[in-house]
């Protein structure tokens, strides 16, 4: 039998992600377990140089937390160190912005699960907060209201720990209205932009010779020309209808004149 000793260190750190049971064994091989406060057993793995960590589940916020170590050969090296999960301290942070007129107040809190209340000043009642997923919250308050007529507190609804938010005055942006662009008002636009500008009295008007491309100028040429040829089709096709049409309106008697003598 063995009689080589187990270091054992380990220790609870709480933060806004949660809390992680963080610890060192020494010889690493020894097998390492931890007993959480709901008695939740969570067999641990160790790296090469012994050092562990283990995540603590998000709804056990306090308690006491038992960590063992032995040795695989040595039932006798037991070795146990207790370490405390505690929520930090409430922390609430605020800032009174002013978007497009209105007022919000925008803040943040350490941790998740904390009741949170917005007192105004000459308001009776409280206005409670709930934050999101990121631990966040925004809400709009009047108008009238400064940094200083706000206060907001947020407790530990396990532990009663409170924690006050200081009220900083944020960036205040302005929304600008931008003109819709109409047809007329580009029209406008482009006139007054082709006339000259005169300077004074004496100003004459610059001639400006266009700038005239031969290739472009000769398909001009032949799509005008075809378009006169369709022109004259329809129109052809046009009186022929009309004819057509006009011989079916003649009464029998006026037909059969016309075709004894050619004509009406």
């Amino acid at each position: 039998m063995s009689n080589e000793n187990i270091a054992l260190v380990a220790s609870a750190l709480t933060n806004s992600r949660g809390t992680t049971i963080l610890g060192h064994v020494s010889p690493y091989h020894a097998i390492v377990r931890v007993t959480l406060p709901n008695d939740q057993k969570i067999n641990v793995n160790v790296d090469g140089t012994g050092d562990f960590l283990v995540p603590v589940p998000a709804h056990i916020t306090q308690g006491m937390v038992k960590v063992t170590a032995v040795l695989p050969e040595n039932s006798d090296s037991l070795s146990i160190v207790e370490t405390e999960i505690k929520a930090p301290t409430p922390v609430v942070t605020g800032v009174l912005a002013t978007r497009g007129g209105r007022r919000f107040l925008e803040g943040s809190v350490n941790q998740a699960k904390l009741e949170i209340v917005l007192w105004i000043a000459e308001k009776k009642e409280p206005i409670y907060i709930v934050p999101d997923q990121n631990n966040e919250f925004e809400i709009e308050v009047p108008d009238n209201v400064t940094a200083n007529m706000l206060h907001v507190i947020a407790t530990n609804p396990i532990t009663g720990e409170q924690g006050v938010g200081d009220i900083t005055v944020g960036v205040t942006t302005e929304t600008t209205t931008v003109p819709i662009l109409t047809d007329e008002i580009i029209a406008a636009y482009v006139s007054q932009a082709s006339q000259p500008s005169l300077v004074g009295q004496d100003t004459q008007p610059v001639a400006v010779e266009p700038v005239v491309d031969e290739e472009e100028m000769a398909a001009a040429r032949v799509i005008a020309r075809q378009a006169r040829r369709d022109n004259h089709n329809m129109q052809e096709e046009k009186m022929e209808r009309s004819r057509k049409q006009n011989h079916k309106k003649r009464s029998p008697l006026s037909r059969f004149f016309h075709a004894l003598f050619g004509r009406k």
